[in-house]
């Protein structure tokens, strides 16, 4: 989850856990995320999903990472 979309949901830091590892970011750099935040999400059905905030800005308000999209039972 980028910034602007946790700051436009009326999350603060302090909803955020810890999270060490640094992730590769969209320009091939790895980056430390700010935090990261458990979030139940309904796309078919509910699940509980763990979305890392990342100060990267794109056009996309998310993206889901390959676990989520498990979660969720969709097949590519």
């Amino acid at each position: 989850m980028f910034r602007n979309a946790f700051d436009s949901l009326g999350f603060k830091n302090n909803n955020l856990k810890t999270h060490q590892p640094r992730v590769m970011g969209l320009d091939d750099n790895f980056i430390k995320p700010d935090g990261s935040i458990d979030l139940q999400m309904t796309i078919g059905k509910i699940i509980m999903a763990e979305f890392l905030v990342l100060q990267d800005s794109t056009a996309y308000n998310v993206i889901l990472g390959r676990k989520t999209v498990n979660d969720l039972g969709v097949l590519f």
